[in-house]
């Protein structure tokens, strides 16, 4: 939600920019230049569910039945309280893509800038034009915090973004973190296996480390993955802790690691977001969970990584193999 920097006759949030935008699709769609828009999807991945992520939160735009926002496997979250997960949440490996939360408290220690935004609702340190506001007035947090649950926010992680490259202790995948052909950096605490480093950011990058190993970022999690799990079962804890016992995260997991094209090409990102149902084999994991709202999973049976590419007018998807995986029909 960083503010501009530019010769404009003001500051301008990227917040305010969503605002803007979303502000003048409804208005085109009232005005009859739009006619058959049906919805707003806002998405984001890595850095940009950060940003969109947090943008949710703040911004009444979203309160509209019109728009949703989709996002998949950033490096951390926005709690709204001081409460992070327990030690048992947190174990420093892939946990994998049935791993729960229930336990949350105040982390140990004195040191409190885990919870300085945007990781958190402490807002002594930078904040921006669009949330000065919510620091100032309480009342105006507080009614953000109330009107989150009715906002159409879908979380999509990926099951093998699980890697963290930056931090002493961690027990990095050798099925993931280890890609052949990369050359990552930096690798402050991790050995090479099979000549090649640490990858946590693989494959949107070959070359770079990248995911969140700063105290904000640790304490909510040891990779992207588990930080993400973690979240979607806090914030269910978190609101029925003020006694809305209703609210369920709206979430789903796909196999890979952190793949933004793969993202926005999975079965459930096309179906939450143009409406096209997407057959998908069964799921090699299990792990249901009653209580989350679980949007489905999207799983490979053939273990084969997607193409990026739409295969033009076969309406399928296939893998590096060639053969069709998934079928494409109108919802």
């Amino acid at each position: 939600g960083g503010d501009s920097h530019s010769s404009l006759p003001g500051t301008y949030s990227s917040f305010t920019v969503f605002d803007k935008l979303v502000k003048l699709l409804e208005g085109h769609k009232r005005n009859g230049k739009l006619p058959n828009l049906k919805h707003i999807s806002i998405a984001g991945f890595s850095a940009g569910f950060q940003m969109a992520s947090r943008w949710a939160f703040f911004s009444s735009a979203v309160g509209s039945a019109r728009v949703q926002v989709v996002v998949s496997d950033c490096g951390s979250y926005l709690y709204l309280n001081t409460l992070r997960p327990a030690p048992e949440c947190s174990v420093t490996r892939n946990s994998g893509p049935d791993h729960k939360c229930d336990s949350f408290g105040q982390p140990d220690g004195s040191e409190s800038s885990y919870n300085e935004y945007k990781y958190g609702l402490d807002f002594t340190g930078s904040t921006n034009n669009y949330v000065d506001p919510f620091a100032i007035n309480s009342k105006l947090l507080i009614d953000a915090i109330d009107a989150f649950p009715s906002k159409n926010v879908r979380f999509l992680f990926r099951k093998g973004d699980v890697c963290m490259c930056g931090a002493a202790g961690m027990e990095n995948d050798p099925d993931y973190c280890f890609p052949t052909g990369t050359d990552c950096t930096s690798n402050y605490f991790q050995f090479s296996l099979n000549d090649f480093l640490c990858c946590d950011t693989y494959p949107d990058t070959f070359v770079d480390n990248a995911a969140d190993s700063h105290l904000g970022g640790m304490v909510q999690g040891s990779n992207r993955l588990q930080r993400g799990l973690n979240y979607v079962h806090y914030l269910q804890y978190f609101y029925a802790a003020r006694g809305d016992t209703s609210y369920n995260a709206t979430w789903g997991i796909f196999d890979g690691g952190h793949d933004s094209a793969a993202s926005w090409s999975s079965p459930l990102f096309t179906e939450w977001v143009f409406g096209i149902k997407v057959a998908k084999p069964p799921c090699p994991w299990k792990g249901e969970d009653s209580n989350i709202t679980r949007g489905g999973e999207d799983c490979e049976s053939s273990g084969l990584p997607m193409s990026r590419a739409r295969v033009p007018n076969l309406g399928t998807w296939l893998p590096s193999g060639g053969t069709p995986m998934y079928s494409v029909w109108d919802a």
